[in-house]
């Protein structure tokens, strides 16, 4: 997204001219991810969501018992619409340029968190030609998420194939490859190498889908 810069100096996201006048500091898309953090939050329970906090959300009757479409329809306008860039936000985000793909993808690899180790998705040792599993599911995880994107496990319309900070999900599917920009060739991912790059990923991304809960159970967001 785009930087313009305020008067003061500050340099922030391209802002949306949303509807009715009232301008969005980010994508509705952005909000979308919050509210799902925030539903997660409230069903874990090693997690406490401070709802004092979100009494313009219409509290937890209204975040847990409505879809996001309509929720966002009754309340986006007094949660985050303002008539003019410089006013002050009632929920500010804490960063002004959102990593909107990371932040889809440690919430999708939450949403799969739980998928069983299936043994599938098994390497050859490069030092005994012998091959071998993992003993945690991220690989699994990776998988699932993948299938999910590229519409495969039919629970998504059409495939989604975005490109964001230069990710694509291709780099979760266990048995494809991906582009590696230095070497200018394509990478098998079910080697050893490959395969803890994808578990590396998938465990960053629940840590940081854990710490985005934290901070949403304080009215914070990401």
């Amino acid at each position: 997204m785009a930087q313009i810069q305020l008067p003061d100096g500050k340099q922030v996201s391209e802002w949306v001219r949303y509807r009715d006048g009232l301008w969005l500091p980010y994508r509705k898309v952005n909000y979308l991810y919050w509210f799902r953090f925030l539903q997660i939050a409230e069903r874990e329970p090693e997690y406490s969501v401070e709802w004092n906090n979100y009494k313009l959300w219409g509290g937890q009757n209204a975040v847990m018992g409505m879809s996001f479409d309509n929720w966002w329809r009754d309340h986006w306008k007094e949660c985050f619409g303002i008539p003019d860039r410089k006013d002050k936000q009632n929920f500010p985000f804490t960063t002004v340029r959102p990593k909107t793909e990371s932040i889809r993808l440690s919430w999708l690899c939450y949403r799969f968190k739980d998928v069983p180790i299936s043994g599938k998705f098994q390497v050859a040792s490069a030092h005994n030609n012998r091959t071998r599993g993992f003993t945690s599911n991220a690989v699994d995880v990776a998988n699932a998420v993948y299938r999910f994107e590229m519409g495969i496990d039919k629970r998504r319309k059409k495939p989604r194939d975005a490109m964001g900070e230069g990710f694509t999900y291709h780099q979760l599917n266990p048995t494809g490859s991906k582009y590696n920009d230095k070497s200018g060739e394509y990478e098998k991912n079910d080697t050893i190498a490959g395969q803890k790059e994808i578990r590396d990923t998938v465990n960053k991304a629940l840590r940081r889908a854990r710490q985005t809960m934290g901070r949403v159970c304080e009215g914070h967001f990401p």
